[in-house]
């Protein structure tokens, strides 16, 4: 099972983490959704190295 587009985003505001990395389904409207509640919230492209955030 997985969790829906407002079961994320309660997750999020749960857990209140630093940063949000949205990968699958509609993330770029669900980092655009968090960002407009608060969260610093980047949707990540289909190759995105693990050395970008460093």
């Amino acid at each position: 099972d997985h969790a829906d587009f407002a079961e994320l985003i309660e997750i999020c505001e749960k857990c209140n983490p630093r940063e949000i990395y949205t990968v699958y389904g509609p993330k770029i409207q669900l980092a655009a959704e968090l960002r407009k509640r608060g969260f610093k919230a980047i949707p990540l492209g289909k190759q995105t190295l693990l050395e970008s955030f460093f």
